[in-house]
């Protein structure tokens, strides 16, 4: 079926040079795009016949709530997200200037999204990023969360410049899981 769906919509679609397949949110995937692969196996494998070249975007994890063994951040100040429409900013102020930052999006039907966490490198390995997720958290169970999903954009290999190591370590042991991994796909004529 997948792969006569394809066939349908490349017989459909005008020519053009590249086409783009998952490249848009999805109800799957809490709003990031791409293809979530590991639920989608028959999916991946018709993109891939069809001449689609696949590229893994982001790691998909949720975690319930409470969690209750996170420190909390002190100085946290609370905010309005720019450009995340209903979002709040949580900002760790210490000595009058934001060290870190995390961006959560409001629950829809008990789901909350973590959008990012942001620590200065100046302030990074004292434990401010459990903290201000710990306070995160917090603040997506007090709107209503009873549980958290986050995308880590760990396409990167270790020791590359955006290497998500240390976040991945982060998100696991505060008790995340991996739901899947989200691939975007490109075919080249």
């Amino acid at each position: 079926m997948a792969e006569a769906l394809l066939a349908h919509a490349a017989a459909a679609l005008p020519s053009a040079e590249s086409v783009d397949a998952f490249p848009f949110a999805t109800a799957l995937t809490q709003g990031l795009e791409g293809l979530p692969t590991g639920r989608r196996p028959v999916t991946h494998a018709a993109l891939e016949r069809a001449g689609y070249a696949g590229e893994r975007l982001w790691r998909y994890m949720r975690a319930d709530l409470p969690r209750p063994g996170l420190p909390r951040a002190e100085g946290v100040r609370v905010g309005p997200a720019r450009d995340r429409g209903a979002s709040q900013r949580l900002e760790v102020v210490r000595d009058g200037r934001s060290v870190a930052e995390a961006v959560i999006g409001r629950p829809v039907q008990g789901i909350g999204v973590l959008w990012w966490i942001e620590v200065d490198e100046e302030a990074r390995g004292r434990g401010t990023g459990r903290a201000l997720l710990g306070s995160a958290l917090d603040a997506l169970g007090g709107l209503g969360a009873t549980q958290a999903v986050l995308y880590v954009d760990d396409d990167e290999p270790p020791g590359g410049e955006r290497d998500r190591t240390a976040a991945n370590r982060l998100y696991e042991s505060a008790g995340f899981v991996e739901v899947d991994h989200l691939w975007s796909y490109t075919r080249r004529d």
